[in-house]
């Protein structure tokens, strides 16, 4: 695993001298007043299209200067910051005054199952009266009114806006769908996670990472990096990868609720609590499984989960023993 930048010194955003309220990456959103971020990226080199962002009203652009230099007639203040893209979430968190912070997050990440597994629990938090958003393959947003994406998790500006209009909109929750992409490019970095979620690993994406441990190192990364200790981690340990994760996760001490797959049984310490309010059994939940789960081919409603998934093709197994974990993998639920 490549060594990750020294934290951001938020302080030296004061050097701008202007009031940041909203940072975009992309040069065609720019609105007057908005402050660009411009970094390379994997098809397209944000740097390009400094001009663009400023002639669109730009007060000022943080860069990376690492193979470019600042054109002098570019006259806004500007900021060069070294290994940008992955100092962009702590940039944005600053910015947004954490966001993450304010919300009950859930992170799940995988091969496959991750959006089933996202979905069924944004549904389920709904049903018990906790206002949760989304963000995932199927769009950005509250559940029957998702915003179309272009990735599975957006790049790490986006990202925190996105957190901190769920906040405002009143939102207790999040639940994201985690990429090993977003993980490698760093999408996800300063994101305060309360649960994180392993539905299963397969050897798909190496035609991304260079091998399959390589591959684990990065999904490794949701677990050893950006959990906090003592938050939450919910692991199918039907495989030789899961069993691995989760001694990671318990030499961390994070609560673990473990989903067997050889005896389809849930295990979990006794001390946890269940994430339905007053210990409820979740049957809104067990319902929203059986409702949307059911054996058949794939098939999604116009606003919701996938409402059914062959196990043994998209991971359906393995995210029905998860979610039936997850119910029980936190300290505290959404307020």
């Amino acid at each position: 695993m490549s060594a990750r930048p020294a934290p951001f010194q938020a302080g030296l955003l004061d050097a701008l001298g202007v009031k940041i309220t909203r940072l975009v990456t992309d040069s065609r959103e720019i609105a007057p007043g908005d402050t660009f971020v411009a970094y390379p990226g994997l098809n397209a080199d944000g740097r390009r299209f400094i001009g663009q962002a400023i002639g669109r009203g730009a007060n000022a652009v943080i860069w990376e200067p690492e193979k470019f230099a600042w054109d002098a007639s570019w006259k806004v203040p500007n900021l060069a910051v070294r290994d940008l893209r992955h100092h962009a979430g702590d940039i944005a968190s600053h910015v947004y005054g954490a966001p993450s912070k304010s919300l009950w997050v859930v992170g799940v990440t995988g091969t496959n199952g991750k959006t089933a597994c996202s979905h069924w629990l944004a549904a389920s938090f709904a049903a018990l009266g906790r206002k949760t958003a989304l963000i995932g393959t199927l769009g950005n947003g509250f559940p029957g009114a998702l915003e179309p994406t272009l990735n599975t998790t957006p790049d790490a500006i986006r990202v925190h806006g996105l957190l901190a209009g769920y906040v405002r909109q009143g939102a207790a929750g999040v639940v994201m769908e985690v990429s090993s992409h977003a993980l490698a490019q760093g999408r996800v970095n300063a994101v305060k996670y309360d649960v994180a979620l392993l539905t299963n690993l397969s050897r798909d994406h190496l035609d991304y990472h260079p091998t399959f441990e390589a591959y684990l190192k990065e999904k490794l990364r949701l677990f050893d990096e950006l959990l906090p200790e003592g938050a939450g981690a919910v692991i199918d340990v039907g495989s030789d990868v899961g069993r691995e994760v989760a001694a990671r996760a318990e030499a961390r001490a994070h609560p673990r609720a473990r989903a067997d797959a050889e005896a389809g049984l849930v295990a979990h310490p006794a001390e946890q609590h269940l994430l339905a309010p007053d210990r409820v059994e979740l049957d809104a939940r067990n319902e929203l499984v059986r409702r949307h789960a059911g054996p058949g081919s794939e098939r999604r409603g116009p606003h919701g989960p996938p409402a059914a998934r062959q196990p043994e093709r998209h991971g359906g197994t393995a995210a029905q023993r998860v979610l039936t974990s997850a119910g029980r993998a936190g300290r505290s639920c959404p307020r």
